[in-house]
């Protein structure tokens, strides 16, 4: 009685085996699973012409490799599960930390929203004036300097119908350029934090068309630019367009023009967002040398920022 509860125990143990081969979608475990059964058939024939004190020791022997056999299978069952659930669960965090960055990077309620135990703890002691949280949508026409204000400045509104560059755009069918800020030119070239090369002046043409193109926004004329060009300071949903390109890092502030966006262009360089992620010549500089691509040099970088 007791070899015939063995032999079926055993029976459905390579059962159970061959399923659970089947089931990790191995072609290896699956056939290991089936020579199970085909090892089985033949120890019933053997066992029929055994003594029974061999048998039931054969029969200890194989239930021992079927159960350290089926616990392999097991594991390997098991990792194959918790590897399929963690690249589901990478992909689907990706993919939804992209859409969060994507839609987050339209208009920046506030910089520093989460501010550092360092910026915490400067400002218990009164010394949080340089690290205040910064809002586009405090810088006003009558903050800029070097500038003499018009009684009555020009003020336009309309839809961006094209984006030129980082910093130009057309609307109403004038071409403006954001005043006090600058940008990489379309062919320029940076790196970014591994050292690799990619194309800055296009990338932050397409920030700016995810900002305003296609959008309703009002701008004021400051003054001609060029003879077909004007600077303009414009506004959207109540945010300073230019201060939301300085501070996500996409454009730098011309000290030659106005250091009005100085403080963002600092706080995007502390946090490391955009351009301020890698390395990358100052536009202007670039486009005095001419050069086709971007040199990691930091002096020369703050040479241009000086001159």
């Amino acid at each position: 009685m007791l070899l015939r509860i063995t032999l079926w125990a055993m029976l459905l143990g390579s059962i159970i085996i061959g399923y659970f081969g089947y089931q990790t979608g191995s072609t290896v475990t699956t056939i290991v699973g089936m020579l199970a059964i085909i090892f089985i058939l033949f120890l019933l024939f053997f066992l029929a012409k055994m003594t029974l004190a061999a048998g039931l020791t054969l029969v200890k022997v194989v239930v021992i490799i079927l159960l350290i056999g089926g616990l392999v299978l097991l594991c390997i069952r098991g990792c194959t599960i918790l590897l399929n659930k963690g690249e589901t669960a990478v992909s689907t965090t990706t993919e939804a930390f992209s859409n969060v960055k994507e839609q987050t990077f339209a208009i920046p309620g506030k910089l520093h929203d989460t501010p550092s135990w360092w910026s915490k703890a400067k400002s218990m002691f009164g010394f949080s004036q340089s690290d205040q949280m910064l809002e586009p949508s405090t810088i006003k026409p009558e903050t800029l300097v070097n500038e003499p204000q018009s009684s009555q400045p020009q003020v336009l509104t309309g839809t961006v119908s094209k984006i030129l560059s980082g910093t130009t755009f057309i609307m109403n069918g004038l071409k403006l350029k954001l005043y006090a800020i600058d940008a990489p030119d379309m062919p320029q070239k940076c790196l970014n934090k591994r050292s690799e090369t990619y194309a800055c002046g296009r990338t932050s043409k397409k920030k700016l068309e995810k900002l305003l193109l296609k959008k309703n926004i009002s701008c004021q004329l400051v003054k001609p630019y060029t003879d077909l060009v004007y600077y303009t300071i414009c506004e959207i949903q109540g945010y300073d367009v230019g201060a939301t390109m300085v501070s996500v890092g996409w454009a730098v502030a011309d000290r030659k023009v106005s250091n009005v966006y100085v403080p963002y262009e600092q706080q995007a360089r502390q946090k490391n967002e955009g351009l301020w992620n890698g390395k990358f010549i100052a536009p202007w500089e670039y486009r005095q040398s001419n050069l086709p691509l971007s040199t990691p040099s930091k002096s020369g970088f703050f040479k241009g920022l000086l001159k």
